[in-house]
C-alpha cells in the first residue's frame, strides 16, 4: 500500500494526486499501481467503497471531449438543422398552396 495525498474541488472532483503531504490535500491509502490514467484530469471522483475504503470513479460525463468529438457534434447538429429547414420549408409551401387553393384572389 502506498498513501496518495489527493486535492479534490467542491464537488469532489480529483484535481491533483501527488506523493507526498501537502496543505489540504487528503491522504489516502491505496494500491501503489492502482491510480487510472487521466487520474487528475478533472472526471474523477474520490469515492467511499466497501467496508470504508476509498475509491476512484470515473465521470465519463465530466471528460473533456476530443476536437474531432466535438466536429462530429457540430456535424450532427448542422444536418439535423437542415432537416429542419426542409420541413419548415415543405410547411411553408404547403401553407401557402393551401392559401392559394382557398383564396384563389391572392394568387
Amino acid at each position: 500500500m502506498k498513501k496518495w495525498y489527493i486535492q479534490l474541488d467542491d464537488n469532489l472532483v480529483i484535481k491533483d494526486i501527488i506523493e507526498y503531504p501537502y496543505s489540504d490535500y487528503i491522504e489516502v491509502e491505496m494500491e501503489e499501481n492502482s491510480l487510472p490514467a487521466g487520474i487528475n484530469g478533472g472526471w474523477f471522483k474520490l469515492e467511499d467503497g466497501i467496508e470504508g475504503n476509498k475509491v476512484f470513479v470515473e465521470y465519463s460525463e465530466l471528460k473533456p471531449i476530443t476536437k474531432d468529438e466535438e466536429i462530429e457534434s457540430l456535424k450532427e447538429e448542422v444536418r439535423l438543422s437542415k432537416e429542419d429547414m426542409a420541413i419548415l420549408n415543405q410547411a411553408s409551401s404547403d401553407f401557402m398552396d393551401y392559401i392559394f387553393t382557398v383564396f384563389p384572389e391572392m394568387s
